[in-house]
């Protein structure tokens, strides 16, 4: 747990942490020293290690302000995560509220915690996909530069790095698909988030899809959900599963659906090779 406060350049301050034990501890303001008539930031982390030598790749660090996922060695100037499932499920929780010193009051302070994770799950169809390529392999390549985090769950700069996955047409499947599932950092739509984008590549190196203008995933996302609810708000930390359907109708037609929201169609700018 860290409580956190606004300064006056409306940066975090530290103001105290605790480590917690499951099942959840019930704490009082008088045990974490803190101050009625005053509006606190609670943080909670899961399965977060302190910063040392023997931090391995795809466990959470805490290094004094900062939470970053700890990834491998450099492959040939790019980091790449070749087994997303390597990357653990890890969760966060934030709740900003004031702690009021009127008599009655109740200051309990409920903190809901969420994935930092999204698994996402993805099908490419169409004609181009035949039967004779029954067993052939594709590449699928998402680039991100997410996975270092204020104590505030703020997303921080670091080096770009790339989820790789190899996605396989089945031998004798009915439906001419391709399909991976990939477990990728938190995917978010608040601004100045990270907006990882999606290639595919077949056997031969080239690349079968690649969303126009680097299109993020973030974007096609959010473009399906409006398609089918044009008037409500898209919150995308309520989402942790993202089934990605992209149809390959045709030399220059694209169609991609995500959770079976709305079709979002490009009729050029996409590459299809495959």
């Amino acid at each position: 747990l860290f409580v956190l406060t606004k300064g006056h350049d409306d940066k975090d301050s530290l103001v105290v942490t605790r480590r917690l034990q499951l099942p959840p501890q019930k704490l009082s303001v008088r045990e974490l020293g803190l101050e009625l008539d005053t509006t606190y930031s609670f943080a909670v982390w899961f399965n977060l290690k302190e910063k040392g030598s023997d931090n391995e790749p795809y466990t959470y660090i805490l290094d004094e302000d900062t939470v970053y996922m700890q990834l491998p060695e450099i492959e040939r100037d790019s980091i790449t995560i070749r087994d997303t499932e390597q990357i653990k499920p890890f969760f966060q929780g934030l709740t900003e509220q004031h702690l009021h010193s009127t008599s009655g009051t109740n200051n309990t302070v409920p903190i809901t915690v969420v994935p930092q994770t999204n698994e996402l799950i993805i099908k490419v169809f169409g004609k181009s996909i035949t039967p004779e390529n029954d067993g052939e392999s594709y590449k699928f390549v998402i680039n991100d530069n997410s996975g270092k985090y204020s104590l505030g769950n703020k997303f921080l700069e670091r080096p770009r790095f790339y989820y790789v996955s190899e996605g396989v047409k089945p031998v004798g499947s009915e439906k001419d698909t391709i399909e991976t599932t990939m477990r990728v950092l938190k995917l978010s739509n608040e601004q100045g988030a990270p907006k990882p984008s999606l290639t595919i590549d077949n056997e031969a190196g080239r690349m079968a899809f690649g969303a126009p203008d680097q299109t993020s995933l973030v974007s096609l996302i959010l473009q399906s959900w409006q398609m089918s609810h044009p008037l409500d708000t898209f919150d995308i930390e309520k989402y942790h599963t993202f089934n990605l359907d992209i149809d390959l109708d045709g030399a220059r037609n694209v169609t991609i659906t995500v959770n079976d929201w709305g079709e979002v169609e490009w009729d050029n700018g996409v590459i299809l090779d495959l």
